[in-house]
């Protein structure tokens, strides 16, 4: 995941953002039956009707470091729920 972040952020290395195919690369780079503990910090959480909403509050204008982390949280929640809707 960190890989995959640092090369977004690389404008050299031809890896362009796009959400379905970063969480099929994530996925497919995940250790089989290894399991780890990874923390998000979102600013609001809630379930609704069995659903999690996660939400992070940023600023006006975030800066790329901003952009950096709440892209590699997403990616930790879909990892953590494949399944679950992150958009």
């Amino acid at each position: 995941m960190e890989h995959h972040v640092s090369q977004l952020r690389d404008r050299g290395s031809g890896v362009i953002a796009r959400w379905e195919d970063d969480v099929q690369e994530v996925l497919n780079s995940q250790p089989i039956g290894m399991r780890f503990t990874v923390r998000v910090i979102s600013d609001l959480y809630f379930v609704r009707d069995g659903i999690e909403y996660f939400f992070s509050i940023k600023t006006v204008k975030p800066n790329i470091d901003q952009t950096a982390e709440a892209k590699r949280d997403l990616l930790k929640l879909k990892v953590y729920n494949p399944d679950g809707f992150v958009e």
